[in-house]
């Protein structure tokens, strides 16, 4: 009976532990299958946190190409603002300029520059105007010279033919003292019907003075001496008009007859003092 009832409590006893066993195993499942839990809390659903991860790379994506986009340069051509145009002032009407006036020493025909006076041994005075043409025509100058008082004591007038750019002169005589005289100078132009040659057609070579006679040689350049061809010389003393003279070349230089052909000048110089001479040639 003893040994029925410790078999039975053995029995028992292995029952109990049995279940103890059992009991345990339960409570190891029951552990890991909060840790697993637990771990899913911690973690999140796999599928879930696969999806967010999609998303957020998504996202992050996004960023970056806005960064990059913000952060490349513009390629777009500012837009510059609109500026007004100046104010133009008013235009004034143009105004001509002031016209010089027209004077003898100073016109639109020749500028005077040089005056030489001087008596001859008769005692008349003779003024000598040197001119430099502005253009070419035959121009007369008539001089009225008064006294001091304003009584007109004189009258003369000369025409001469005008080159442009070249030099030439005036020629006034007067048989009373104007030596205190005003003069009272027009000018015009005046119709000319003579033919005239090339301005340059003569030209003097040399010149020199033996006794009373002074000799100009002069060559002639070009064909065409025109109708009356006339010289002119200047007499000159330290760079001063002390003395003028003047002929026809077909009278004087008769022998000039072509291009390349030369004539000696010759003019009466009694009493003249001079150093120099200016030759001058009018077509």
């Amino acid at each position: 009976m003893k040994k029925m009832t410790r078999t039975v409590a053995l029995i028992s006893a292995l029952c109990v532990l049995c279940g103890s066993a059992a009991g345990c195993g339960s409570s190891d499942d029951n552990s890991s299958s909060r840790i697993k839990t637990s771990n899913v809390d911690l973690n999140g659903d796999i599928g879930s946190t696969k999806e967010t991860s999609e998303d957020d790379k998504k996202t992050q994506e996004t960023t970056e190409k806005a960064t990059e986009k913000q952060t490349e340069p513009s390629t777009e051509t500012p837009t510059e603002e609109p500026t007004e145009a100046p104010t133009e002032a008013p235009t004034e009407p143009q105004t001509e300029p002031p016209t010089t006036p027209e004077t003898y020493e100073s016109n639109s025909y020749f500028d005077v520059v040089q005056r030489g006076e001087y008596k001859n041994l008769i005692g008349y005075t003779h003024i000598i105007d040197k001119v430099s043409a502005k253009k070419s025509g035959s121009v007369k100058a008539t001089v009225i010279a008064k006294s001091p008082d304003g009584t007109v004591i004189g009258k003369n007038e000369d025409t001469i033919y005008l080159v442009e750019g070249k030099s030439n002169y005036f020629s006034y005589s007067f048989d009373e003292d104007v030596s205190n005289a005003t003069f009272d100078i027009t000018v015009k132009e005046i119709d000319d019907y003579m033919t005239h040659g090339d301005p340059d057609a003569i030209e003097m070579v040399s010149w020199n003075v033996s006794g009373s006679s002074l000799y100009i040689t002069v060559s002639q350049t070009k064909d065409n001496l025109g109708t009356f061809g006339e010289y002119k010389v200047l007499l000159l003393k330290g760079g001063q008009i002390v003395g003028a003279q003047e002929g026809y070349i077909d009278i004087f230089a008769d022998n000039l007859d072509g291009v390349g052909s030369s004539d000696v000048i010759e003019e009466w110089v009694y009493d003249e003092e001079f150093d120099d001479i200016e030759f001058i040639y009018e077509p």
